[in-house]
């Protein structure tokens, strides 16, 4: 009994989902079986795609002209990059929220955005489109300017990975810079004066490229080192075309020698190397086996500086390759 009622008065007056579907188990199985179908139907037609395709509608065209006012370049080069654009039929009209074609230009470049309208279901090849009307118009800028780096790509995912190595020095150059070294040691150990032991030579050679200011202050820096730390005695600077290095007298072999300049680079220098462009350093003690030893360390023919000019050459030609 529950307030004066029964169990009886409760099973027979209770009213729920409960009851209804345990009384009327047909139409309990008949939602059960709708609900798996539709579960079914559901998962074998949604899209399975990893990455959904979502079309971007908007793209913007750069070009660089350094040195000239934003005046000159909203002129000469942003006003005839959006003429070309505005040729494509399926470039937004102008309204509020849709810009169509907008630019910027400042000191030195130039921006043009362009966004297509929704009418158009391959952006693809309308991008194509304006793209080669923009690649034609490179020849039109003036003298300095461009050329046009018209991206597109702000939604794809897919990349393309290159590598790009640069091949050994050549041996002519190795044989070339070997008797350069040769020489310079020559002169200096000529001006030595004798019996103060067993000279030798510590050359780095580096492309020609690189500043050879900076490798010097480094040599000035590891001969104080050798001098101050008692390591060599009548340390002389070498120098030359492509490398930099010190003849000192010293009573160490080779192998420690050089465990002492790396020691001080990663010590006092904070580097494995004295520049990423330079050689590893090498131990001469007898002029004549100056090529050899350059040899067996000889390093690329480019510099990181000349490949990263290539890769960025690379981008920019793939940029503009019709998708």
């Amino acid at each position: 009994m529950t307030h004066g009622r029964s169990d009886e008065e409760l099973i027979r007056d209770t009213h729920n989902a409960a009851r209804f579907f345990t009384e009327k188990r047909h139409i309990a199985w008949v939602l059960l079986a709708g609900v798996v179908l539709w579960g079914i139907y559901g998962y074998v037609n949604m899209p399975k795609r990893k990455d959904p395709d979502i079309p971007v509608r908007v793209a913007v065209a750069v070009t660089q002209w350094p040195g000239v006012s934003a005046e000159k370049v909203e002129q000469l080069v942003t006003r005839p990059v959006e003429e070309r654009i505005a040729q494509n039929t399926r470039v937004h009209p102008p309204e509020a929220g849709n810009f169509g074609i907008k630019s910027m230009s400042l000191p030195g470049v130039s921006f043009v955005q362009v966004q297509l309208d929704e009418a158009g279901a391959d952006t693809r090849k309308e991008f194509s489109d304006i793209a080669i009307k923009l690649n034609d118009l490179n020849r039109s800028l003036p003298q300095g300017a461009g050329p046009i780096q018209f991206n597109s790509n702000f939604g794809d995912t897919a990349a393309l990975m290159l590598t790009v190595a640069s091949p050994a020095e050549s041996p002519v150059v190795v044989a070339l810079r070997a008797g350069a070294v040769a020489r310079a040691i020559g002169e200096v150990r000529a001006r030595a004066p004798s019996g103060r032991g067993s000279r030798v030579a510590i050359v780095v050679a580096y492309s020609e490229l690189v500043d050879p200011a900076i490798l010097r202050r480094m040599r000035d820096l590891v001969a104080r080192h050798l001098v101050e730390s008692g390591l060599g005695r009548d340390v002389r600077p070498i120098q030359g075309p492509g490398f930099v290095g010190l003849d000192a007298a010293t009573p160490l072999d080779d192998a420690t020698l050089l465990g002492a300049m790396r020691e001080f680079g990663r010590d006092r220098l904070g580097a494995p190397a004295f520049h990423p462009d330079s050689w590893p350093p090498v131990v001469v003690r007898d002029p004549k086996d100056t090529e050899a030893r350059l040899r067996a360390v000889s390093g690329p023919r480019y510099t990181y500086r000349e490949l990263d000019n290539i890769t960025d050459l690379i981008q920019r030609t793939l940029e503009q390759v019709p998708q």
